[in-house]
């Protein structure tokens, strides 16, 4: 009787862990009941595929080479993104366009990062912070930043000797 118990006791406890993990978390990734997805230090080269469209917080520190405008799809919840430490050498025009909910961008890390598109972070009108520290950038167009009307700060530890500052 006691080990019944002890049965039932362990099968209430696993239902309510199974509960609580959200539905289509991309594997090798954790997800929470907060809406935050980690996907870091997984050694990624692809995207993660089926993030839960409910993502707001997502943390890709991996070694991806490539994103474009395709990549976040309907993420339209998506207000954190932390693509640090990866290995991506441009970003595309209008990459971030699809996130209109994004507040906190961090491209920290990116060693190979050399260029930005103008227009990559266009319609991104809720973007307040952008991390863009510690990369390879050699130019910094800055009608891309002008065009963000919410942007307040903008972290980047840039070698001012070296960049060039492109009038918009």
């Amino acid at each position: 009787m006691k080990l019944v118990a002890t049965a039932c006791v362990l099968l209430v406890l696993l239902v309510h862990v199974v509960s609580s993990i959200p539905p289509g978390c991309p594997e090798r990734c954790v997800c929470d009941d907060q809406h935050v997805v980690q996907c870091a230090e997984q050694d990624l080269r692809r995207f993660p595929t089926g993030l839960p469209l409910t993502t707001r917080q997502l943390i890709l520190n991996n070694s991806l080479a490539h994103i474009s405008p395709s990549t976040f799809g309907n993420l339209r919840k998506l207000a954190y993104l932390d693509l640090s430490f990866n290995s991506f050498c441009k970003i595309e025009e209008q990459t971030f366009s699809a996130l209109e909910s994004l507040v906190m961008l961090r491209l920290t890390d990116n060693r190979r990062l050399s260029e930005f598109h103008p227009q990559a972070f266009s319609h991104a009108s809720a973007l307040q912070v952008l991390d863009i520290s510690r990369n390879n950038l050699s130019r910094l167009n800055v009608s891309s930043l002008v065009a963000l009307a919410g942007l307040r700060a903008l972290g980047s530890y840039l070698k001012i000797s070296m960049l060039k500052i492109t009038p918009c």
